[in-house]
């Protein structure tokens, strides 16, 4: 069995994590340090991002040992993971990759993914639900409404995923096909916004697996953290959604897929 793992997660310049978010990083390693114990080889890849390159590169040295930092001289999270992943996927052919979000992705789920993807999935995604007490106001129509109606309808009721869908993992020896269709699925959904798209591609990399027709469970984790998002940040996301949705079905053939992504519970 391959046990390499590769660990990434957007990093934006100056709210540097190992700088803002201590506990997390330390939670971080002594989990990577486990999985170092069991014979595994862990790379930990923070993307670090930002447009002003000089500064990127004053940040290198702050990172732990035990961090790999990738440069992406690029602003925002779309733009960075489609980037980073890249980059990745030059450095890395075989084993798996695990994306996070480290202000709301429990470290815990890693073994649970590890398993899924050993076992016979290309792709796993960690859903976010949260329960009525830990959504604003704006977040509880769009989490607990509007965006499961939007997956469903553009996938003819495939596709059941809320709008928290970014923690996500990979075989590595797949990662490429899946990469280059969430490339082509997001350029073509970027098309109709005049500065292009800030959100999406950890959408993109959903549809491309799944009109690929390749293996994507979808493990539903229970919230913990208060979401509050801004109507605007959440009418934003969604009409970004909507786009790559339907940018994706013009990529590829929804009309070939007949069976669902499988839902499984933590």
């Amino acid at each position: 069995m391959n046990k390499q793992l590769v660990i990434a997660y957007p990093d934006q310049v100056g709210k540097l994590l190992i700088v803002k978010n201590r506990p997390f990083v330390k939670e971080l390693q002594n989990s990577c340090n486990i999985f170092r114990t069991l014979g595994w080889e862990v790379n930990i890849i923070p993307l670090l991002n930002g447009l002003d390159l000089a500064e990127l590169k004053r940040q290198l040295p702050l990172y732990p040992p035990d961090f790999s930092p990738i440069l992406v001289n690029k602003s925002g999270v779309a733009a960075t993971l489609l980037e980073g992943y890249g980059q990745i996927i030059s450095k890395h052919s075989s084993g798996f990759l695990i994306r996070l979000d480290t202000a709301e992705h429990p470290v815990v789920c890693f073994t649970r993914f590890l398993e899924l993807l050993k076992m016979r999935f290309d792709m796993v995604v960690g859903d976010l639900v949260y329960p009525v007490d830990l959504l604003g106001k704006h977040d509880l129509i769009y989490q607990q409404d509007r965006y499961p109606k939007l997956f469903s309808t553009l996938s003819n009721s495939l596709l059941n995923i809320s709008g928290a869908h970014g923690y996500q993992a990979f075989r590595l020896e797949t990662l490429p096909e899946i990469w280059r269709g969430a490339v082509s699925i997001f350029e073509q959904a970027g098309r109709k916004f005049k500065d292009g798209l800030k959100w999406g591609f950890d959408g993109a990399m959903i549809w491309s697996a799944f009109l690929q027709k390749m293996q994507v469970g979808i493990v539903k984790i229970p919230g913990i953290e208060f979401r509050n998002r801004s109507k605007q940040k959440n009418e934003d996301q969604y009409q970004a959604f909507d786009s790559v949705g339907k940018a994706a079905i013009k990529v590829f053939n929804l009309s070939d897929i007949s069976r669902p992504c499988e839902i499984m519970q933590l």
